[in-house]
């Protein structure tokens, strides 16, 4: 059946049309250094949302809540950026992921003096 409409599209020159409209083909994965610095960058992302996180938990209210909102703001449009690249280019996250998320908000509350 699949062979016969093929040769039917074929016939009317649509074959390339349908390919191109239906094509379900993966999409075509990074070089290996490619998926290294993504990987990387978004790992660097992590822990600074998480080291503002902390800071914000510990200095939030204090008078540097404000300049560090607006610095962690700017820290989770990166981090959304990265998360972006990793899901488009099929990137697996670093395994680090759980640590960074304990120890960069850590290392950000641990940081007031």
């Amino acid at each position: 059946m699949i062979l016969t409409n093929l040769k039917a599209l074929n016939s009317r020159n649509l074959s390339s049309v349908a390919f191109r409209c239906y094509s379900s083909a993966a999409p075509k994965r990074p070089s290996a250094l490619t998926d290294e610095i993504i990987r990387v960058d978004h790992a660097g992302e992590l822990g600074a949302d998480r080291i503002y996180a902390g800071q914000m938990a510990v200095l939030g209210n204090g008078p540097m809540g404000k300049t560090i909102a607006h610095m962690w703001e700017q820290e989770k449009e990166h981090r959304r950026k990265f998360e972006v690249l990793i899901n488009q280019h099929r990137v697996r996250p670093t395994v680090m992921t759980p640590i960074w998320n304990i120890a960069g908000f850590a290392l950000g509350a641990g940081s007031y003096n």
